[in-house]
């Protein structure tokens, strides 16, 4: 009988998995748990995990019919919760509306099945206390459902919350627990009692809330209303609820919905009245009644009459009694005539003569005579003694054998007739009778038959496809010994199984059927070692990369028994030589870890990867196969090998920002070339992580000694498109004045550092290389906010400018104030003349003048020649500071009046005339153009030259006619 039951089952599935409507899957499953859970339970175990399967097919009646029998089961064996929890969580986050609401449903009697079950476990081991805490995720999502906006969701959730309130409590008689003082160890009384309360609490409150429905709100009524009636200690703080919503009933309801509200609380009133226990509580109960609108009349009919109804259930009892005792007296009259009549009847001599005495008289004793029992049997017994023994006929003994060829060459024969009648068996609707015949044929002659039927098979793989795909199950259940042809004491053995999944996805991988190569290794019984290693290799072509991982999430997902295998295979590819395949792994790895059951496996390998920086050689796990051949490659640490080392760990940082620390310990460790990889390829994982981040404002205070460099570039990238928080700013501030003295340090901040302390800072600023000067000036200079508005350490360009001229040659060398002053003079756009005139004009007022003034008085002539005028207004401010007495801005003035000239010729006149006969022995261009401007002069110009400086000029000018007879000749 079991087995024609389990190839029934089989017969099903297959039918289930692969034909019909979802109307006719459903009856196929139904009749499959039929079988399973009331006519052979011990097959359960065997089709449990077939069963599971369909949990993640497209179908959401489908995946109702498997909560359905998934309920059934943990009902009859609660152990299963343990197999079946997975398949429980990931059906009530499906995004189907229905299926959620069927799984809540079902939940309420697995939740009552499994506390059950716990409460009279002796022993407890992780795996148990595993399952109950993913009960109590799922029981705590199931809760939150109630601030649900989905009203459909939102009313099976106050069902259950109501099952949770009135399991947990000590009067359910369905909970052991509850009537014994001791606790179990995990189940503890005192905090289920909590629980309970707390669930009473939740829909007290969501009644009293404004924001649900009118269904919800009289769902809610009806849930509180059972407590009462089967909870007294809370009637009272539900009428008390019934009376605040009496006075505060919605105003967002309309009439009818009122109405409505108002029947729903009556009739709960009336009949939480009619209960015994509410004596205490009948005055109270019935003045709500009356504001709820009901009469006197109606409120004495429910009143409570325990006298009257004990009396009538004694006498129903006592009725209920002897109806069940002459009832069984004639069940019993009627079982020994039957017996009688099946001794006497002639057909059955044979079934009873196959029972034993010793079995057959404990079934009969209350009912036949032993002495007429034994009777009849030897009677029976003599009977079958006297009936001849007929020679049996065989067939063997008329027929010749066939050779063994001929019986190949029939066999092959009949098999091409069943391949090639598939139009014939499909026109008469029996070709899924024939589809049974091959793939049982090709399973059980696999060395005749197999080549055909693949050769069959890939010759229209598309059309073709479900066969493959029966044959492969078909082996699947032969492997598993479901069937009688095989020895069931045999061991399981899916070679063969394992081959031919393989050889179909070989050849899907090479024909380049990407859907069918999905579709087969998602929906095979069994995923193999074998069938991984070719969905890896599937995973590291570059043109199927991406639809690999995509695979490869589905079975994470969905596939709990190989979740793991998928998991590490997954991970392996995070670091694969190939930055696309890389990327396309990391991209699925970041949407696995958001999920609560894969985020700790897939931090522990990164965290692993990340160790291997310690050692001196890569870690083999790194390479691939191929790789692992080329020894020079990977016996040293390169660039590309930090890099796939890291990757994994550093796409997690951006969402996980506690895995900062230990990257920052893992640094401190390692040697430069690491150190300097990480600091290059840190920035597409920091810059996501903003300036709130706990972990790493908790890393910059307490910064590691040997982590101020990565400590800088963090900084430095979180503050490139961000004003610094000044908690920020503030610890690296003193990171910087105690213990680094890099001044790079401080580049990230720089828009959080006030004005004195940017300008104080200038001189070391400077000693950087001019790239990283550069990048400070123009930081500097855009402090400066989206709107416009300055804010308060801005710094103005003529400020930067004037910064440096003050610098002092103690704290900087001269060229190196030189190079920085050239870095702003480059930025035409910025240091227009407007603002050099501004500049200039603050510096010649300096007493001493900057050593750099004439330098850049000079540079801004260069800039801008049309400045001439306001230079010269400068060199005669300088004659009346005597600039002569600072040599170099003496020397200075001399170059400037060269460059100027003829317009500095007015400026030379009026200086002293032991300067002005300085400057004339020094350049000889000058004396010949001053003469050359004075004889230019009209007489009261030249009245106004001061005599002792037109002999400094006669003096120096050698061989030239003196300047008072020319004007005279003139």
């Amino acid at each position: 009988m079991s087995a024609n039951i389990q190839e029934t089952i089989v017969d099903l599935l297959n039918q289930a998995l692969l034909y019909g409507n979802d109307s006719k899957r459903v009856k196929h499953l139904r009749h499959v748990q039929e079988l399973i859970l009331r006519k052979d339970p011990s097959l359960l175990n065997h089709f449990l995990e077939d069963v599971l399967s369909f949990q993640t097919d497209k179908s959401s009646e489908i995946k109702k019919t498997i909560i359905s029998f998934i309920e059934e089961a943990c009902q009859q064996n609660p152990k299963l919760i343990v197999k079946v929890i997975g398949s429980l969580n990931l059906l009530l986050h499906d995004d189907n509306v229905f299926v959620q609401k069927k799984l809540i449903l079902s939940m309420m009697p697995i939740y009552k099945s499994t506390l059950t079950w716990l409460s009279k476990s002796q022993s407890v081991d992780e795996l148990v206390c595993s399952v109950w805490d993913m009960m109590a995720d799922i029981k705590n999502h199931i809760v939150s459902i109630l601030n649900s906006n989905d009203d459909r969701l939102c009313t099976v959730a106050i069902k259950f919350i109501e099952m949770l309130a009135l399991t947990l409590s000590r009067h359910e008689q369905d909970f052991p627990i509850n009537s014994n003082a001791n606790d179990s160890e995990i189940l503890f009384r005192t905090k289920l009692e909590q629980e309970e309360k707390e669930m009473i609490e939740k829909l007290l409150e969501f009644i009293l809330s404004e924001k649900l429905s009118s269904v919800n709100l009289i769902a809610a009524i009806e849930a509180v209303s059972n407590i009462a009636r089967q909870r007294s200690d809370y009637i009272s703080r539900i009428l008390q609820t019934f009376e605040v919503l009496h006075v505060d009933l919605f105003s967002n309801f309309i009439d009818s919905q009122v109405s409505s509200v108002h029947k729903a609380i009556k009739s709960k009133l009336l009949n939480i009245l009619k209960y015994s226990a509410s004596y205490n509580i009948q005055s109270q109960c019935s003045t709500l009644l009356v504001d709820f609108g009901a009469t006197q009349a109606e409120i004495l009919k429910y009143s409570p009459k325990v006298v009257q109804e004990s009396k009538r259930k004694f006498i129903s009892n006592d009725h209920s009694e002897n109806i069940k005792k002459s009832k069984t007296m004639n069940v019993l009259n009627n079982v020994k005539l039957d017996i009688d009549q099946d001794i006497k009847q002639e057909k059955s001599i044979q079934n009873i003569i196959d029972v034993q005495r010793n079995d057959l008289l404990p079934w009969v004793s209350s009912t036949v005579d032993h002495k007429i029992l034994s009777t009849s049997i030897d009677f029976i017994s003599n009977l079958s003694k006297q009936q001849k023994i007929i020679k049996s006929f065989k067939l063997s003994n008329v027929l010749k054998p066939l050779e063994f060829n001929d019986i190949q060459r029939m066999s092959l024969d009949s098999f091409h007739r069943v391949l090639n009648a598939e139009a014939v068996c499909d026109g008469h609707g029996v070709d899924q009778i024939r589809q049974k015949v091959m793939t049982r044929l090709v399973c059980l002659f696999k060395q005749s038959f197999r080549n055909i039927y693949e050769d069959y098979i890939f010759a229209d793989v598309r059309e073709r496809y479900d066969l493959a795909f029966i044959w492969l199950y078909q082996e699947y259940v032969y492997a598993n010994g479901y069937l009688t042809i095989f020895d069931r004491n045999k061991k399981k053995n899916f070679t063969e199984y394992d081959n031919i999944l393989c050889r179909l996805l070989e050849y899907f991988f090479q024909e380049k059927y990407d859907d069918l190569f999905s579709r087969l290794i998602t929906s095979a019984p069994i995923i193999t070692d074998n069938a991984l290693f070719i969905l890896k290799r599937y995973c590291q072509n570059e043109n199927y990369s991406h639809h690999g991982m995509n695979i490869l999430r589905s079975l994470i997902t969905s596939r709990i028994i190989i979740r793991e295998k998928c998991l590490n295979l997954l991970l392996i590819l995070t670091h694969n030589e190939d930055i696309s395949i890389r990327n396309n792994s990391l991209n699925v790895i970041q949407s696995l870890h958001e999920k609560k059951e894969f985020k700790i496996s897939i931090e522990q390998y990164a965290s692993k990867c990340l160790s291997y920086l310690r050692t001196s050689k890569p870690s083999e796990i790194l390479f691939s196969d191929n790789e692992k051949l080329l020894i020079i490659s990977t016996d040293v640490w390169t660039e590309d090998s930090i890099r796939r080392c890291l990757s994994l760990y550093l796409s997690l940082i951006s969402s996980n920002h506690h895995l900062i620390q230990p990257l920052l310990n893992i640094y401190i460790e390692v040697d430069k070339d690491i150190k300097r990889v990480i600091l290059q390829i840190l920035e597409t994982s920091v810059r996501p992580m903003g300036m709130t981040s706990s972990e790493l404002l908790k890393l910059v205070k307490n910064c590691p000694i040997g982590a101020e460099a990565l400590i800088t570039r963090i900084s430095n990238i979180r503050t490139q498109q961000m004003t610094p928080s000044r908690d920020i700013v503030e610890n690296i501030q003193d990171l910087y004045h105690k213990r680094i003295s890099d001044v790079r340090s401080l580049v990230p901040i720089l828009s959080g550092l006030e004005k004195c302390d940017i300008i104080n800072t200038l001189p070391k600023f400077i000693k950087l290389p001019p790239p990283m000067v550069k990048e400070v000036f123009k930081l500097v200079l855009s402090l400066n906010d989206s709107s416009g508005t300055l804010k308060t350490n801005f710094i103005l360009p003529s400020e930067l400018l004037i910064a440096l001229h003050r610098i002092s040659l103690e704290e900087c060398e001269l060229k190196t104030i030189i190079n920085a002053t050239s870095i702003c003079f480059n930025e035409c756009s910025t240091y227009t003349s407007d603002i050099l005139v501004d500049v200039l004009q603050q510096l010649v007022e300096m007493n001493p003048i900057p050593i750099l003034f004439m330098r850049t008085v000079l540079q801004a002539f260069s800039l801008y020649p049309k400045m001439v005028h306001f230079i010269m207004n400068i060199l005669q401010r300088l004659i009346t500071k005597q600039a002569w007495k600072q040599p170099r801005i003496w020397e200075g003035f001399i170059k400037c009046c060269e460059k100027t000239r003829p317009h500095s010729y007015s400026i030379l006149l009026q200086l002293p005339p032991a300067q002005l006969k300085h400057v004339l022995q020094i350049t000889s261009e000058l004396r010949d153009g001053l003469v050359g401007h004075i004889r230019s002069m009209s007489s009261a110009q030249h009245s106004s030259i001061p005599s002792s400086r037109l002999t400094v000029i006669e003096d120096d000018s050698e061989n030239v006619l003196p300047v008072s007879l020319s004007n005279s000749t003139q």
